[in-house]
């Protein structure tokens, strides 16, 4: 499997998202994860990276819903400990199938808390995997350090699958059919996205991690 990453400003005066790719806690996987710094409040930016910085340090093997869950929350209370902001987080994990599966899947965990999302691209189609924790004027209900309880999706991923997390400056001006176009990309599909995204107007800071199988 293969990790692209792209980050731009976009038309904000800060960066305020921060990602990672976790050190690998088991043979053949890979975790990431990337945090959006809620631009509303001031801190959006340690925020995020403190999230993300303490995710990937309180992770521990195996990689499972019990243990994301526990680093989850150590993230939660190191921004709160902090009092530097707020933030949203979504990450992935994917790794190879139990034995006896064919050799080509992979087993992939998503979770995430407040609107950064993600997608599976496969066969031509995006699918949107995240539920945004958000009314419907696009307000949060849900955040960290507010609250640390994440949702959680897990899927099979197949040999081609991209799996696409970003922020909502990506999200809010490219949608599922855009999204989709990164699997015919022969180059950086995380680089193409978040080109896509400025092209298309973005006024927010751009993010975006693409696991392919």
């Amino acid at each position: 499997m293969r990790v692209f990453t792209s980050a731009d400003i976009g038309a904000r005066a800060e960066q305020q998202d921060s990602y990672a790719i976790a050190p690998e806690t088991e043979a053949g996987t890979e975790t990431v994860v990337l945090a959006d710094g809620m631009g509303g409040h001031a801190g959006g930016a340690e925020a995020s990276r403190a999230a993300v910085d303490a995710f990937i340090q309180e992770l521990e093997a195996p990689v499972n819903r019990d243990t994301i869950t526990s680093a989850i929350g150590q993230a939660c209370l190191k921004v709160a400990a902090a009092s530097i902001g707020a933030t949203t987080l979504v990450m992935a994990h994917v790794a190879p199938s139990p034995s006896g599966s064919e050799d080509a899947t992979r087993e992939g965990i998503v979770a995430w808390i407040g609107d950064s999302r993600a997608y599976l691209v496969r066969a031509g189609a995006a699918e949107l995997l995240t539920e945004d924790h958000a009314a419907p004027d696009g307000a949060l209900y849900r955040w960290l350090p507010d609250e640390g309880r994440a949702d959680f999706v897990e899927l099979t991923l197949s040999a081609g699958d991209r799996l696409v997390l970003c922020s909502d400056g990506v999200s809010d001006v490219l949608g599922a059919q855009e999204l989709a176009r990164c699997e015919a990309v022969e180059g950086d599909p995380a680089e193409w996205i978040v080109a896509q995204a400025l092209e298309a107007g973005a006024s927010d800071n751009c993010t975006v991690i693409v696991c392919v199988v």
